[in-house]
């Protein structure tokens, strides 16, 4: 599934669990990127990926945060990103690109 949610209201308008969302923190309805990530992660089990130019903005990040794409990023970082989020924890090194997430993430991100 390829889609956009473009604010909070707008996730209520989700028909399929994504594998993975790449969220940005400041949406059309204001800050509201971390909220989404956090109920994508909740709800659906969504492997979260931040894309953000300020990263201390995210606060708690999702539970299956993955990591964390720096504004500026390129189409390489994008392809990495996802790859390293679809296949297996621990499969593949952590691409350039990717920040880790901050230390208070649990679960799948401790790849």
């Amino acid at each position: 599934m390829i889609g956009t949610v473009a604010d909070l209201a707008s996730l209520a308008n989700l028909s399929e669990a994504p594998e993975v969302a790449f969220v940005d923190l400041n949406l059309r309805d204001g800050p509201t990127g971390p909220e989404i990530a956090r109920l994508l992660s909740e709800r659906f089990d969504t492997r979260v990926i931040y894309a953000t130019a300020n990263p201390t903005q995210i606060g708690a990040p999702a539970p299956t945060c993955v990591g964390v794409l720096r504004k500026p990023f390129c189409d390489r970082n994008v392809l990495d990103a996802v790859t390293f989020a679809t296949v297996e924890p621990g499969s593949l090194p952590r691409p350039a690109g990717l920040e880790t997430p901050p230390p208070s993430v649990v679960g799948r991100a401790q790849v």
